[in-house]
């Protein structure tokens, strides 16, 4: 028989590992494996206990967060509709070229205002003004410009005038115009610089929205007024709010003294009011402000 060296044994040996891979691990290699098995099985353990916990967290989520989506979502909707059901509104809706007034035609009697309709504004002039009179006080020097730096108005002014009309009974009254993007000189009232009552009046709502911001006015903000070279500075008094559309013939007659003839100079500027919902354009907003005093 022959015998082997003990470096051919081992050589023998190193053979017969590479070729059989079934050869038994060592015991390093078990206890190895046997803590990657409890590490394995005290995560399956804590995941398996934490599991509960994250469910309730994931249902609470729920319970809360779906519920403000909803709402959320449904507000959007709401007021993209909103806003799509005005601009529709005011891409129907004919231009708004007038503010009725209850002026007197000459040799008549006083005619009482109409109710508005939808889609006009209304605004009223004295009665006791005559075609004659209004004529004789247009001024040469017209404001062009007005800025109102508090609610950001920076606006072209142009005069404005008004038209006759005739309702269904055959009465006839006065209507002030009412300028588009722009804001509008009630060209029989005063100029900056003269004793007496300046008009302004703009829409809130469509065709520019010159005076979309105007309630946001306080006492003493300042409103320039360019009329020719010279810029004219007031700062504003108060803020008043009336009803119109469903006021009574004296409270009609009533407010047309704001925008008479005043003993001194004085600014005011009107608007329509609320500029949406139901009662929509029922009001009238008014701002009155007077020339700022010169610094000392």
């Amino acid at each position: 028989m022959a015998k082997h060296t003990p470096t051919q044994v081992a050589n023998n040996d190193i053979r017969m590992t590479k070729k059989n891979p079934t050869k038994p691990k060592t015991w390093l290699h078990i206890q190895q494996q046997l803590r990657l098995t409890r590490s394995h099985r005290r995560a399956r353990i804590w995941h398996d206990a934490q599991l509960p916990q994250r469910r309730r967290m994931q249902q609470i989520t729920r319970i809360i967060i779906t519920p403000v989506i909803v709402v959320a979502t449904v507000a959007t909707l709401y007021l993209g509709l909103q806003a799509t059901i005005i601009k529709v509104h005011e891409y129907l809706t004919p231009p708004i070229t007038v503010m009725q007034i209850p002026t007197p035609i000459p040799n008549t009697p006083p005619l009482p205002s109409p109710l508005p309709s939808p889609h006009t504004e209304k605004i009223a002039t004295p009665t006791t003004v005559s075609i004659p009179q209004i004529t004789a006080t247009i001024q040469s020097q017209a404001i062009t410009h007005i800025v109102i730096p508090a609610i950001k108005l920076d606006s072209a002014v142009v005069e404005v005038g008004w038209d006759t009309i005739s309702d269904s009974n055959g009465q006839s009254s006065l209507v002030w115009q009412v300028a588009q993007y722009a804001v509008g000189h009630h060209f029989t009232s005063a100029n900056p610089g003269q004793p007496n009552n300046i008009v302004l009046s703009g829409h809130v709502g469509g065709y520019g929205k010159v005076f979309r911001n105007l309630d946001q006015l306080r006492p003493n903000d300042q409103i320039m007024l360019m009329s020719g070279a010279q810029i004219f500075t007031y700062v504003v008094q108060r803020q008043i709010l009336v009803d119109e559309q469903y006021a009574s013939p004296s409270e009609q007659i009533a407010n047309l003294s704001y925008i008479d003839n005043t003993s001194s100079e004085i600014l005011t500027l009107i608007t329509c009011w609320p500029p949406t919902g139901v009662d929509r354009f029922s009001q009238r907003l008014i701002i009155r402000a007077v020339p700022q005093p010169p610094k000392n």
